[in-house]
Formats: C-alpha cells, sequence, structure tokens
C-alpha cells in the first residue's frame, strides 16, 4: 500500500506551487518538486525521484500550508496522508479508543480508517509570512 502526504506546506517560485521543505538562517529556502519539466525550468536536482533546490527566501512569492480535515463519526479530524482505501487520521481520545488507533501522547491518537468512515473531506489553506 502506497501512502501520499496531503496535508503540507507549500511556496509559490517563479509562478509553480512547490513542496516548501527548510530554510537556513541565511535567508535560502528548499523547495521540492516531483515534476521534472518543472526541475529543468528552475535548475533543481534530482535525488530519489525529488528534484530540490536552495532559493533566496525574497524570491518567493507566497508560503502557505494546506490542511485536510475529515468528519469521523460527526467529530472533525485532521488527515496527515492517504492511500487507495484510507486515510491516515490524528485525533484525540474521543474516536481514538473507538477506532482502536494508537495513543503517541496524552491527548494525540494516530491510526488508519477506510475512506468510506469519512462523512465529509475538505481542505482549508492558509497563507504565512517566513520569519
Amino acid at each position: 500500500m502506497s501512502w501520499r502526504l496531503i496535508s503540507q506546506q507549500f511556496a509559490v517560485y517563479r509562478g509553480f506551487k512547490l513542496l516548501y521543505r527548510s530554510y537556513t538562517k541565511q535567508g535560502e529556502v528548499l523547495l521540492s518538486t516531483y515534476d521534472p519539466s518543472v526541475a529543468v525550468e528552475l535548475g533543481f536536482h534530482e535525488r530519489d525521484g525529488k528534484f530540490s533546490g536552495w532559493v533566496p527566501k525574497e524570491q518567493v512569492a507566497e508560503f502557505s500550508t494546506e490542511k485536510w480535515w475529515g468528519e469521523l463519526d460527526g467529530i472533525k479530524v485532521f488527515i496527515r496522508s492517504e492511500s487507495e482505501d484510507e486515510y491516515s487520521i490524528e485525533t484525540d481520545c474521543t474516536l481514538g479508543e473507538k477506532w482502536n488507533l494508537q495513543r503517541v501522547d496524552k491527548h494525540d491518537w494516530v491510526g488508519s480508517v477506510p475512506k468510506s468512515a469519512m462523512t465529509r473531506v475538505w481542505s482549508e489553506r492558509y497563507t504565512w509570512e517566513h520569519p
């Protein structure tokens, strides 16, 4: 089973929406893409099927975070990733015990649930200023 992250951070650089990875104190940000044609245009380097490059923070038009949510048994849950048939979710004990999820912290439970169990799925996008 292959999992795909769907809640991630992004940056718009030279008109392309790229994955935001990291930054340096010198004002550079590490951006990535899986699209080889975009990588060639931006001069990114390939490693394990992913293309990445450091760019000046000032040249990034926008930073954003896209988070996916679902409604499970009437409760809003955070969706971390998805496979063909399941969502990997994070929630509290209200659903954690009922859905037999793994407790990872005092109030956090993680695990997988069938996509068919979700009543509704949506995304929320937030823009932010890079420090």
